[in-house]
């Protein structure tokens, strides 16, 4: 994408079901969320796909963490959140969840916004 035109400039079509994407502006990569369950790593100088890390299932939302290597992934239908290494890139945790369902992880994890079933509201 050309920042400042707003042009696409490249495709990458082997991502099937993209639909989260997060930039690593210190590596300069991207970082999108596919599939059946994966994370996908493309470099954003050739827009070509330079890595995969599986995930138990299709990922809802993920955080790249600020001031660390870590990406805290929301994998719902796995019922945990995965936590990716982004230097390794694999899966170096995972937390399980019980009955609740988020569809997206806070950016700002210090504060009391949560996603909450319908039964704490």
């Amino acid at each position: 994408m050309d920042g400042a035109e707003f042009k696409v400039l490249k495709n990458v079509t082997s991502l099937d079901d993209a639909d989260n994407l997060r930039f690593d502006s210190k590596a300069k990569l991207a970082w999108l969320g596919y599939g059946d369950g994966a994370l996908g790593v493309v470099d954003t100088a050739t827009a070509k796909q330079i890595a995969n890390v599986k995930l138990a299932r299709h990922p809802e939302s993920f955080q790249l963490e600020q001031n660390g290597s870590r990406i805290f992934v929301n994998v719902p239908d796995a019922k945990q959140v995965a936590v990716v290494d982004r230097e390794k890139r694999a899966v170096i945790a995972t937390w399980k969840l019980s009955d609740l369902r988020l569809e997206r992880i806070p950016r700002d994890t210090n504060t009391e916004e949560r996603d909450q079933p319908d039964s704490m509201k």
